[in-house]
């Protein structure tokens, strides 16, 4: 009995000694751990707070909270610039959805979550955090969602679902199979159940689009049908309205189901715009065919060749003819473009091709496709030389037009359209040719080819090309870094980043020279010289001036030019015969080539439901002082909060208004109008800016200076840069260096800084010459920290910037600077 009592005594004795030293060991931890960190120095009185450089990363994770990382594990910095969670986590990030100010967190592979004062609120036991309101957080464990209770730190809905939305409205979907969806507040009551649709998208104004048997409809928060299932798509309620797709046309509905406005069919996109009673309208651009004089010419014309194209709706694609009629209605996913009379379509993920009556000539049953271009990436399978390549079981098969298998290969290879009687080959990496009998004519030996041109392919061997003929015998040896297909004799090569040609003897014919090329086209090729093209003969020499930012080659004497985006035609001599004025354009064939129009902008007021103005404009910018830019071919204009045009396009460019005003540019020179249009400031300068703290920046004789809104000048033009007024004051370059003036001129910050950067208001990051990076107060015009950081990470918050330093072993660490509000 005694030996059982020293016994007893002795575990007693153990256990009590055990807990001792554990919890002696744990606060040891913690303290090494929290010694580990250098204090916060307070700055400027407890205006900014500076955390010494020790971190190896810092990131900005919510409105409240900075993230930072020592050794693999992340912490949390609040806006005092104190530790409030130590580094212990794998990872961290802020999921979309979160309206708690709640951080998603990482450890040990599983899940949890951290408030904004860094306390853990839902345990590290998850496989997922998806979203949260109020007092609900929902996660996920093995596959199933539940949710737990961040007062309570518990699990309050078991992990049953198997499918939700995100937290809308303090509402949320949940689906659990096969009973059908549920929705949830975020107290975790259930406010329906047993829903059933087939998908449901997220809650706005009290209601959420929901599909059921293939159509859409609208139901409110205790799952009530509250707009029929009619629809063939629809959107989210914005002020009361929603925009849903209804008989193949989009329109605007009310709350009550009714189509207060119907769109043409021409309308391609609906645009909010930061006035919330209005939206912008954009029709797309109108294609159609012009003769060489520009001239819109009949679509009944027998010159056309398109005389089929494709068409989507609901997510679905169908066929029209040339005036719109509906060939094939839609049905399939995807339709590609027409070559040699068919067309690719897909069909329950399967592959056949349609005739331009929309009939099925190869059956869908083929899993996909295996074309690709001259440089190997995939593109649409079509007919070439009568044949197309495509999988079925693993085994790529070349079709003739009737469907029929041709041949087959049991290896899945990577293979390009015919041209002139082969096709080329991707094998292991290696590139080599078959025949129409699906004979292997040229073994794979290449580690890119071209197609055949001319009778000659090139052909890459390590880093250099040359050029093989169809027994695949060198005719022009591997010597150059890269080359294009030959044309009319003549083959562009590139030798030492410079593009020269080649005749079909591999003489240079012309010496390298130009910093692109494209392929010769009657007589004459493009050519780019320091980001502009040109046109030159055979001789190499230059026949049209480098000029234009983007062309295409000669056909039927003329060429398409960009300029500023919009698409025109020159002739040989390089005069504009058709001005440009085209979104998109092609080649001139049989005489007439397709253009498209830009697409045109109109305003929509979704209150009243009217059209306030047509689609008529090219562009649109935001709205500012209760008006928005609008553009009207190249010139511009303005129209009010109403969608009335108030100010008819006129200026060849603008500024936002501000203050009342606004720059706009007339015949080179910037001056400034107010709202009614009226020139208050005469057009006289080569730049400006615009207006802020009642003055604004203007350029004249290569010099930045001052003027009110009378257009008086404050400030004389003396300086080389000069930057906005923000809160008082402006950043200015003198000789080369940047200071700070206030309103008068006054110099705060003498001109010493190689660039000087506003972070908010009071607080800039300046950069000395040698590079490293300090803070002012924009203000007082006094260093916060002296320049000594090599980088800084402005924080999106733009109350804390991170400053980088690197250690005696040239490893980064940060620290942090924070505005205190």
């Amino acid at each position: 009995m005694k030996t059982k009592r020293v016994k007893i005594l002795f575990c007693i004795l153990l256990t009590l000694c055990s807990t001792f030293l554990t919890s002696y060991a744990d606060k040891q931890v913690r303290a090494s751990s929290s010694q580990q960190f250098q204090s916060a120095v307070k700055l400027f009185g407890g205006k900014y707070v500076y955390v010494p450089v020790q971190f190896d990363e810092v990131k900005e994770v919510t409105e409240d909270l900075l993230s930072y990382k020592i050794n693999n594990k992340w912490g949390f910095i609040d806006k005092n610039g104190n530790i409030v969670t130590e580094p212990k986590f794998d990872w961290e990030y802020t999921v979309p959805g979160l309206q708690s100010g709640l951080v998603a967190v990482q450890m040990n592979g599983k899940w949890g979550c951290v408030d904004k004062t860094g306390k853990l609120v839902v345990k590290t036991d998850y496989d997922e955090i998806k979203t949260a309101s109020g007092d609900l957080v929902a996660v996920k464990l093995n596959g199933k969602y539940g949710f737990v209770n961040i007062k309570t730190e518990k699990l309050v809905i078991n992990p049953i679902y198997n499918e939700i939305t995100n937290f809308t409205e303090g509402l949320i979907a949940c689906s659990k199979f096969p009973d059908g969806w549920t929705i949830l507040n975020d107290k975790g009551e259930v406010m329906a159940e047993n829903l059933q649709l087939d998908g449901i998208k997220e809650f706005h104004e009290g209601l959420v689009a929901a599909t059921k048997d293939g159509k859409w409809g609208y139901i409110d928060r205790n799952g009530k049908v509250f707009i029929n299932f009619q629809f063939i798509w629809c959107d989210n309620f914005s002020e009361g309205l929603a925009q849903v797709g209804k008989d193949n046309k989009r329109c605007y509905i009310d709350r009550n189901g009714w189509v207060v406005l119907e769109l043409s069919k021409d309308i391609e996109m609906v645009q909010s715009t930061s006035i919330k009673s209005l939206d912008l309208i954009v029709a797309k651009g109108t294609s159609y065919y012009i003769d060489k004089n520009g001239n819109k010419i009949n679509e009944n014309d027998s010159r056309f060749t398109e005389d089929v194209t494709t068409f989507t709706y609901g997510y679905k694609w169908g066929l029209k003819d040339k005036n719109g009629k509906v060939i094939l209605e839609p049905q399939f996913e995807w339709i590609g473009e027409f070559s040699e009379g068919l067309a690719a379509f897909q069909q329950n993920g399967k592959y056949g091709f349609i005739d331009k009556k929309g009939n099925i000539i190869v059956k869908p049953e083929y899993d996909s496709f295996r074309n690709l271009d001259i440089v190997g990436f995939r593109r649409e399978p079509k007919f070439s030389d009568g044949i197309a390549v495509m999988i079925n079981n693993g085994k790529t098969c070349f079709i003739d037009k009737d469907g029929k298998v041709v041949f087959q290969f049991d290896k899945l290879y990577l293979v390009r359209d015919f041209s002139e009687g082969l096709s080329a080959i991707c094998d292991g990496g290696r590139f080599g040719f078959v025949d129409k009998t699906g004979k292997i004519v040229i073994k794979p030996a290449y580690n890119m080819v071209s197609d055949f041109s001319e009778g000659l392919a090139a052909a890459w061997v390590g880093n250099k090309v040359g050029f093989i003929d169809k027994k695949g015998q060198w005719v022009i040896k591997p010597q150059f870094d890269t080359a294009l297909s030959f044309s009319e004799g003549l083959a562009p090569v590139m030798v030492n980043n410079k593009w020269g040609v080649i005749d079909k003897n591999g003489k240079m014919v012309i010496k390298p020279q130009f910093d692109g090329i494209l392929r010769f086209s009657e007589g004459m090729a493009a050519v780019l010289i320091k980001n502009k093209w040109g046109f030159i003969d055979k001789s190499g020499k230059i026949v049209i001036e480098p000029q234009f930012d983007n062309v295409k080659d000669f056909s039927q004497g003329l060429a398409a030019v960009s300029r500023n985006y919009l698409w025109g035609f020159v002739d040989k001599k390089g005069r504009m015969v058709i001005m440009p004025q085209f979104s998109e354009v092609t080649s001139f064939s049989s005489k007439v080539a397709k253009v498209k129009e830009l697409p045109k902008y109109g305003v929509i007021n979704k209150i009243s439901g009217k059209i306030m103005i047509p689609p008529r404009f090219h562009q649109v910018g935001i709205f500012s002082d209760g008006l928005a830019a609008v553009k009207e071919y190249d010139k511009w204009g303005f129209i009010d909060e109403k969608g009335n045009l108030v100010i008819k396009p006129q200026f060849d460019d603008v500024r936002v208004f501000s203050e009342g005003l606004t720059a706009v540019k007339q015949n080179s020179k910037w001056g400034f109008i107010d709202k009614s249009g009226r020139m208050i400031i005469k057009n006289q300068y080569d730049l400006v800016g615009e207006f802020s703290c009642g003055l604004a920046k203007f350029k004249k004789n290569n010099k930045w200076g001052f003027i009110d809104r009378t257009g008086k000048v404050i400030i004389k033009p003396q300086f080389e840069d000069a930057k906005p007024f923000v809160d008082g004051v402006a950043e200015i370059k003198l000789n080369g260096l940047w200071g700070i003036i206030n309103t008068k001129g006054n110099i705060i910050i003498k001109p010493q800084f190689f660039d000087i950067v506003r972070v908010s208001n009071n607080l800039a990051v300046v950069q000395k010459t040698d590079g490293s990076y300090g803070f002012v107060d924009r203000k007082t015009g006094k260093l916060v920290l002296q320049p000594q950081f090599y980088g800084i990470r402005i924080l999106c918050w733009k109350w804390a910037v991170g400053v980088v330093q690197k250690d005696k072993s040239g490893k980064e660490k940060w620290g942090l600077l924070i505005e205190t509000k």
